[in-house]
This record gives structure tokens, sequence and C-alpha cells, in this order.
């Protein structure tokens, strides 16, 4: 099995040194890839995008360090900062590097949490996402992988074919930790991060919005109208009856 953790540190201007370490969901996502590797067999890349700052350089070598198969920097400069720029990105050096079974994201990345750089990096990639995956395993008949992830709405079960793009929110991985043997194979002096060149970004094209409604507020309510209320639910009532009042929400006019 071919695993890739895309790390979150992407490149920007102005960066610090306390942004030179894996963040807490790099190394909880790469603890999951791990152990999936050492379940399965194969291979575990990681995977950064930087312009040769140092800083993704000891990124990737912490990451080596856990016992990680192969480190790439994808080498683009300071101004591929936006998400779709990156993902774009992303995608094209996965392919180019590739391919992958899974692709792991953890739930931070450029964007925060909202997700939007895995979702985006699927699309551009042409390969289905598996968003805040609790839990991530493998089918039994080995053909295929099988997911448990949280929405709004509680815990779904998710399954498929690989590859699959995994946003991982699990936490009940085994923790691993850096190995005194490959602290010192990463840091003898070798090099052992591979450099990709920045591969032809294209832009992703996504949908365009669509306008199912106008409206054009009457000028003339001018009036201010204070929203009173002991507590949160009378004050939502009481913006109801106002709303009501001016046939924005029908059914209320009449109410109270």
């Amino acid at each position: 099995m071919n695993i890739l953790v895309i790390l979150r540190q992407w490149p920007s201007a102005g960066k610090s040194l306390e942004n030179s370490g894996m963040c807490d969901s790099d190394k909880n996502v790469l603890c999951e890839a791990l152990n999936l590797r050492d379940e399965q067999g194969g291979f575990v890349t990681v995977m950064a995008l930087g312009d040769e700052h140092e800083q993704e350089i000891q990124i990737l070598k912490e990451a080596l360090t856990y016992g990680t198969d192969r480190a790439l920097l994808v080498q683009i400069s300071e101004d591929k900062t936006g998400v779709a720029l990156a993902a774009a990105c992303a995608a094209q050096a996965l392919r180019k590097t590739g391919p992958y079974d899974v692709i792991f994201f953890g739930r931070q990345a450029i964007d925060g949490d909202s997700a939007h750089m895995a979702v985006m990096t699927a699309q551009a990639a042409g390969i289905p996402a598996a968003l805040y995956s609790k839990k991530f395993k493998c089918a039994s008949d080995g053909e295929g992988w099988r997911a448990e992830s949280e929405t709004e709405h509680g815990e779904i079960q998710l399954s498929g074919n690989f590859p699959i793009v995994v946003v991982s929110v699990r936490e009940d991985q085994n923790k691993r930790y850096p190995k005194i043997s490959d602290i010192l194979k990463v840091y003898s002096g070798q090099n052992m991060v591979e450099k990709v060149a920045s591969p032809d970004i294209l832009p992703l094209t996504l949908p365009k919005p669509v306008q199912i409604h106008t409206y054009v507020p009457e000028t003339a309510h001018h009036q201010i109208q204070m929203i009173e209320g002991t507590d949160e639910e009378e004050k939502a009532a009481g913006c109801l009856k106002i709303l009501g009042m001016y046939s924005f929400w029908e059914g209320h006019a009449n109410e109270g």
C-alpha cells in the first residue's frame, strides 16, 4: 500500500520559529498512516509545499524520525499561497510522485479546520474524499476501504475503492515517537529530503455561483426597532415577529 501524508505547512511570508516543527494535527495523522502501513504493508511518504525555507526542511526531517519512508519538498514560491493554487499544486505533485492508494490530510491545513484544501486537492486530482474520518481501515477483502466519519447529524459509514483522500480526525490510534536510530540517520548529514520541481499549476475549475433569487428592500422603512427579551429565546421570538410584520417570514405576521 502506497500512502501519502500531506503536511499542513504551506509557503507563507513572515514565518516564525514557533512554526518550525510539526503541529499536533500532522503528528496525529502521520501516526495513523504509519500504523496503517505496519498493518497492511507498504510505504509512507510525507509531502510539504514550500520554497526551500529551512523550516520546511526541518518539518520533513522530523517526520522522517518517526520511521517515514520518504520525504518530498515540492518547490513552489511564496506567492502561491491561496488554497486553490496550493490544492492544484498538491494534486499535480501527487500525480507526479505517485500513484498513491491513500492520501491523508490532518484536520488542519492552509485553510484552518475547514477541509477546503483536502476537498479541492481531491477535486483537482479526480479522487473521491472521505471527510472527518474517525476510523479508517482497509476492507477485509483487501479490495477497498471503510471509514466512520463525523457529520453534524452523527456518524456515517463510508466505503469505496482506492485511491481515496482522507481528512482524518482520528485520535485513538497507537501513538508513535521518534526512534534514536532514525534520529541519528536523519541528522547524520545525509540529505534525505527529496526536492520536487514546481509543477505547472493549472487553475482549478470551480462551479460558478447561480443566482436563484433577487430581493430589493423597500426604502420606506427607515425606523430602527429594538429587539427586547430577557434571554436568547425571547429575542429570537421578537425578531421573528418583526420579520413577519414586513412579510419576510410568512406565517408569523399575526403571531404574538
